[in-house]
């Protein structure tokens, strides 16, 4: 075959309108494969984040602790405590039993939780130095020796 007859049967494979057809049918293809798989990636993250957005919804509320609406709150003076200035060794003042309320046990609450005063907490850990220091009812029990 001589060169001309070579380059005037490419010139007619290449230059077919069927090649042409088929080159925007592969790119068309191509391109809506793409676009698919952008899809897809999109949808996966949002799905991610809505579940990691909600574990983080489900962990806050369920580190809330229940609150019981029918049952009434207990305060220090419903214990028979009052806010008595009875200075420890540190400086820091205690809960000081009042009258007769004292020499009363404490009602055990409906959930098996035990209730104690403050001299009975002091006394479970003798020989170190602590202090209850906050408001009545929102104290908060430190040990000062550091161990």
């Amino acid at each position: 075959m001589k060169p001309s007859d070579q380059d005037r049967l490419l010139r007619e494979l290449l230059g077919d309108e069927h090649l042409e057809q088929l080159r925007d049918t592969s790119l068309a293809s191509a391109l809506a494969s793409l676009r698919a798989r952008r899809r897809r990636r999109t949808a996966l993250t949002r799905a991610t984040a809505a579940v990691m957005l909600l574990m983080g919804l489900g962990l806050l509320w369920h580190g809330q602790p229940a609150r019981d609406l029918g049952t009434e709150a207990v305060t220090p003076s419903s214990r028979g405590l009052t806010a008595a200035s009875v200075p420890t060794a540190t400086g820091a003042s205690r809960l000081q039993p009042e009258g007769d309320l004292a020499s009363a046990p404490p009602e055990p609450p409906a959930t098996g939780v035990q209730l104690i005063n403050d001299e009975e907490l002091f006394a479970l850990f003798p020989g170190r130095s602590m202090a209850l220091i906050g408001p009545p009812g929102a104290q908060q029990f430190v040990f000062l020796d550091g161990q």
